[in-house]
């Protein structure tokens, strides 16, 4: 910031002209790293918006700048606003609750007195003295998740309890549960149930089968687990194109790479080979007859030449 007071007061003033998408900028322009010159300038033009305090500055309509309010106010490391960007880390937007859990995450150690308030709030119980910040943020949002996803649990625990009875029902609980919260704690509990239901349709739909299989296959950790759901999906598709005559056996071979278990794969590619080799024999029998019948003919043509020439004679 230039130390010229005219060029500092229309600097002030075009950002005042901006309005309120020009206040993460001037949050973290007061941010202690900065010359207190800036910071003093950076409060002034904040408080001619009405924006000085927190709890002015997160009042918007706009959920995008409301997100970039939170992490401005987390990498200036304002602690006057940390009441304020608590108050979002539980919100139902995701964008807004993850903007103040970064901003939290960046006040580190500075935090940890209102970490361990909320905590004991939540907890009705203190936090345990040897946790610092990381574990008491990963523990608290935990918990917050928990308490925002509450009906979500109990949906979660219907579709597992009636997996097997009624499957159908089940899929579509676990649909309305990922349909909400995508990255949901419990969701590899759910990668067998989808894995289930995506082998009992494929015989009949196998469209449908492939997406209960790659909603397995997102759900599923990295690993085994996942290999298998991708060998199935692989050899399904390569499946379905053979059934309109397109042969893939690259992708055979690619399904029982990922699960040396494929026994659909293996069996698909030994009816491959099999019929490889009946096309080879067909075709050198084919061959031979061909062969025969050229010698024959060239044999008649021979004899009724010889014929001819000693009739002629």
């Amino acid at each position: 910031m230039s130390g010229d007071p005219s060029a500092r007061e229309e600097a002030g003033r075009r950002l005042q002209e901006m309005g309120e998408v020009a206040v993460p900028a001037l949050i973290e322009a007061k941010g202690r790293s900065n010359p207190l010159e800036v910071r003093k300038w950076a409060i002034a033009v904040l408080e001619a918006m009405n924006k000085k305090v927190p709890g002015e500055a997160v009042q918007t309509k706009d959920g995008a700048l409301l997100a970039e309010v939170l992490r401005a106010y987390g990498k200036a490391r304002d602690l006057d606003a940390l009441g304020a960007v608590f108050a979002f880390a539980n919100s139902d937007r995701t964008p807004i609750r993850e903007a103040s859990r970064e901003a939290i995450a960046q006040f580190g150690d500075a935090a940890l007195p209102k970490l361990r308030e909320t905590y004991t709030n939540l907890k009705n119980a203190p936090a345990p003295e040897t946790w610092g910040a990381a574990e008491l943020e990963r523990e608290l949002f935990r918990l917050m998740d928990h308490a925002r996803l509450r009906d979500l649990y109990t949906l979660f625990d219907e579709a597992l309890a009636k997996a097997k009875s009624e499957p159908e029902a089940a899929v579509s609980q676990l649909d309305q549960v990922f349909a909400r919260a995508p990255t949901f704690e419990r969701r590899g509990e759910a990668v067998p149930i989808y894995v289930q239901y995506a082998q009992a349709l494929a015989p009949s739909d196998p469209a449908r089968a492939l997406d209960y299989y790659r909603k397995a296959e997102r759900l599923a950790p990295g690993g085994t687990e996942r290999d298998r759901i991708s060998s199935a999906i692989t050899w399904l598709e390569a499946h379905r194109l053979a059934g309109r005559g397109l042969v893939d056996r690259a992708a055979l071979m690619r399904a029982i790479e990922l699960d040396p278990e494929n026994a659909y794969a293996k069996a698909d590619l030994a009816r491959l080979d099999e019929e490889s080799q009946s096309r080879s024999r067909r075709l050198h029998w084919f061959a031979a007859s061909a062969a025969a019948v050229i010698l024959l003919a060239t044999a008649a043509l021979l004899f009724l030449r010889r014929k001819v020439e000693r009739h002629a004679s």
